[in-house]
C-alpha cells in the first residue's frame, strides 16, 4: 500500500473509531434532548416544590465563569461569578427556572434556523443534555453549533435544598407533637 492511500486509510478507520466510541463513551452522561426531555424534566422540578436551595453553576463559552447562586422563596437572592459578587437583575437566568428558560430560547433558536447565531451554510444546532433524575433540574447542558466554536455547556455542580426558618419551625413543630403523642 501506497503512503498516501495508506494515509487516507488509516485516516478513515480514525472517523469511524471515534462515530462508534463517542456514544459508548458519553452513554449516561449525556444524550441529544427533545422539547419533551425538558417539558418532563421542568414537571419534575415543580413537583419536587423545591424553592429554597444554593446551586454552583459553571458555564463555558458566552459567559463563562462559575456562579454560586442563593434562590429563597423561589427568587434569585444573591449571586457571585468567580467568587465576587454579581447584579441579581443579570443573574436570574442562573436559577433553575432561569436555566429552564433558557433552554427552551435553545429550542426556539433550532425551531427558527437559528438565525441568530449567524450559523455557516450546512451547520447545524445540537442540543445534549441530562437532569436530576429525583428533582429534574438541569445538571449537564450542551449547545453545539457544528464546524464552529459556538459552543456553550452549564454544568451543575452541586445543588442543596434549603430549608427557611418557616419550614424547620414547621418540622421542629410536628416533631414535638409526635413526640409529645408516644
Amino acid at each position: 500500500m501506497t503512503a498516501p492511500k495508506k494515509s487516507i486509510w488509516i485516516g478513515g478507520v480514525s472517523v469511524v473509531i471515534v462515530l462508534v466510541a463517542t456514544p459508548w463513551l458519553l452513554r449516561g452522561r449525556m444524550q441529544r434532548l427533545s422539547q419533551d426531555d425538558l417539558d418532563a424534566a421542568r414537571t419534575l422540578w415543580r413537583q419536587a416544590g423545591v424553592t429554597d436551595y444554593d446551586v454552583d453553576i459553571e458555564v463555558s463559552g458566552a459567559a463563562s465563569g462559575r456562579y454560586a447562586v442563593v434562590v429563597r422563596g423561589g427568587q434569585l437572592k444573591s449571586i457571585t461569578r468567580d467568587g465576587e459578587p454579581a447584579s441579581p437583575a443579570a443573574g436570574d437566568q442562573w436559577t433553575v427556572e432561569g436555566l429552564f428558560r433558557t433552554i427552551d430560547r435553545e429550542f426556539q433558536m433550532v425551531k427558527d434556523g437559528a438565525r441568530e447565531l449567524n450559523m455557516a451554510e450546512g451547520a447545524q444546532l445540537i442540543i445534549l443534555g441530562r437532569f436530576d433524575a429525583t428533582r429534574g433540574y438541569p445538571i449537564d447542558y450542551v449547545r453545539q453549533v457544528t464546524g464552529s466554536s459556538q459552543s456553550v455547556r452549564i454544568r451543575v455542580h452541586g445543588l442543596e435544598v434549603r430549608e427557611t426558618r418557616e419550614q424547620e419551625s414547621a418540622r421542629a413543630g410536628k416533631q414535638k407533637i409526635r413526640g409529645e403523642g408516644e
